[in-house]
């Protein structure tokens, strides 16, 4: 009997029709559905998820878009032993301006369940972030001196009640007495120091002093 070569497309019915979010992974599902970009760089998917293998062997749940899950085995992560996976958390991530070092973060904060505090060194950097964050449809708040007491409560509350998961600030006002007091009952599951090759060797100290006072 000769072989039979069959062509693929004559099993394929024109009538079916393919979601196209079915065809892709969970972190090109999410980043496509909360930023609106179709693909992640190779080594941005390396930091994000590590970002998301430490929250999860934290305990920290991950929260999808539409209430879904995945396996850390689709997202490419890392391997390492279990009690080395919540030390991926820790990473040192260097970019050239441009090469999407801001979307690392910004999309674990938005899967993570609990909200993410990033660290500037200086104010234009924090209103820049601020600005970026509101126009992706984000709820940002940011912490700065000179705020009223009203102002803080209701930035507490955003931060409480889920509205926002992003926390901008810098690290003087991270050492009032008030902010020092509120941090640790924020339950913040991540911090980022953005920007850090803008700190100065006197903003040193301040910045061992945040990694104290969380």
């Amino acid at each position: 009997m000769e072989n039979e070569i069959i062509d693929p497309r004559d099993t394929i019915d024109p009538r079916e029709t393919i979601d196209p979010r079915d065809t892709i992974d969970p972190l090109g599902r999410a980043v496509q559905e909360l930023f609106g970009l179709s693909y992640l760089f190779p080594y941005q998917r390396l930091v994000v998820a590590n970002l998301i293998e430490a929250a999860e062997a934290a305990g920290i749940p991950i929260e999808w878009p539409g209430g879904g899950c995945a396996e850390l085995s689709a997202l490419e992560s890392v391997e390492a032993p279990e009690t080395d996976r919540a030390a991926l958390g820790r990473q040192l991530v260097i970019l050239p301006t441009g090469a999407g070092k801001s979307l690392c973060f910004q999309l674990p904060a938005m899967l993570m369940a609990g909200p993410t505090l990033v660290i500037y060194p200086i104010l234009s950097l924090m209103a820049d972030q601020e600005r970026r964050l509101t126009e992706k449809g984000f709820m940002p708040v940011q912490l700065r001196g000179g705020q009223s007491t009203q102002e803080r409560k209701a930035i507490w509350q955003k931060i409480r009640s889920g509205e926002s998961k992003f926390i901008i600030a810098n690290p003087e006002v991270l050492q009032s007495p008030q902010v020092r007091k509120m941090l640790p009952e924020l339950g913040i599951v991540h911090t980022v120091i953005d920007e850090a090759h803008w700190v100065k060797i006197d903003f040193l100290y301040l910045f061992f002093k945040v990694k104290i006072t969380l």
